[in-house]
């Protein structure tokens, strides 16, 4: 075995792998190394990767922070700082001691935080903070406050496990975004800040990448509550002819009623109006029926337990069918599934 798959198997069993013992003193004979040797911890903050001449192996799994195997404790040096040295007589100590300095470093991290380690949240603790920052997010008011509370809840009771607290951050993002209607009312691409997320090894940048990916998320619901917000469009519309045409849908969107019913009712051409309307509004009048008939049927499945046929019809849409088709399209759920996740009955 080389060097080279010694530092490969070590990377792989860091976080959680399950290596036998006599599989990991079989390795280490094969690579040349024999205990006794020290395991060191050394923290170098943005500064260039440090380098020790006696150090036979150096692993570097976390930003700033770097793992060595030596046979001498290493000698101080500046900017990089030793955090801690462990002694390790027999092989199967090294990796130990490599994991119970990655936990040590988390708690250390976590004190910085002015966190206290030692308390653990109970599941249901953790339960009842994440649905509340999920609803403030969904009702569009002040939520940081409740993601710091969630977001150290989380931390305190997956300490040594990051893995679990970016599945976490990863399932109450998913379960978020699944409210919002279309893909194009989120300012950034959700899929780039989850790989961030993924690829995070600290506590404090894995805090940053997550709250960055939520306000993303906080950003699509106010832009999704303003495109369907009839009185955001008519405070915005100058043309009588466009606001008649708006009003007109909104007094009428149950019926079935159209880009030419809503013409002949402000006496101009259906092709005049619907560019009038997309200059003034930035939207199609087929694309407002849609948007306020989708408005009236979500309400209608959060609050009733009327069936989907009924709702569909009861909105403006003139089969369960359509209906369907459009409200997965906009909602990326079936009504189904939406009721199923948001009803209030």
């Amino acid at each position: 075995m080389t060097y080279f798959d010694l530092k490969t198997l070590i990377e792989s069993n860091l976080h959680g792998g399950h290596l036998q013992a006599d599989a990991w003193e079989s390795a280490m004979k094969r690579a040349g190394f024999k205990c006794p040797l020290y395991v060191s911890c050394i923290r170098y903050g943005t500064d260039a990767e440090p380098r020790f001449a006696n150090a036979l192996l150096t692993i570097n799994c976390h930003p700033g922070l770097l793992y060595t195997l030596s046979k001498e404790p290493l000698a101080e040096s500046t900017p990089t700082q030793i955090v801690a040295t462990y002694d390790c007589k027999h092989p199967s100590d090294i990796l130990n001691q490599l994991r119970a300095a990655v936990i040590d470093q988390r708690r250390q991290l976590i004190r910085q935080l002015d966190l206290d380690p030692s308390y653990v949240p109970s599941w249901h603790e953790e339960i009842q903070a994440r649905n509340e920052f999920m609803h403030s997010i969904q009702q569009q008011s002040p939520w940081q406050s409740l993601f710091e509370q969630w977001w150290n809840t989380i931390l305190l009771r997956h300490q040594q496990m990051l893995l679990e607290l970016r599945r976490k951050v990863c399932d109450c993002a998913s379960l978020l975004s699944t409210d919002i209607d279309m893909h194009w009312h989120f300012p950034i691409a959700p899929s780039t800040q989850y790989a961030q997320i993924h690829q995070c090894f600290d506590y404090l940048a894995l805090r940053d990448h997550s709250l960055a990916l939520f306000k993303n998320i906080a950003q699509g619901f106010i832009r999704q509550a303003e495109q369907f917000n009839p009185e955001r469009h008519a405070q915005q519309i100058d043309n009588p002819i466009v606001q008649s045409a708006y009003h007109y849908a909104t007094e009428h969107y149950q019926e079935d009623i159209s880009l030419q019913d809503a013409a002949d009712y402000v006496h101009v051409s259906a092709a005049h109006l619907a560019r009038l309307f997309k200059k003034e509004l930035g939207v199609t009048y087929v694309h407002l029926l849609q948007g306020l008939r989708l408005q009236h049927a979500r309400e209608r499945l959060q609050t009733s337990n009327d069936s989907v046929l009924s709702i569909a019809l009861d909105s403006g849409f003139q089969s369960v069918k359509h209906f369907h088709r459009v409200f997965l399209k906009w909602v990326q759920l079936t009504p189904q599934q939406y009721r199923k996740h948001h009803h209030q009955i």
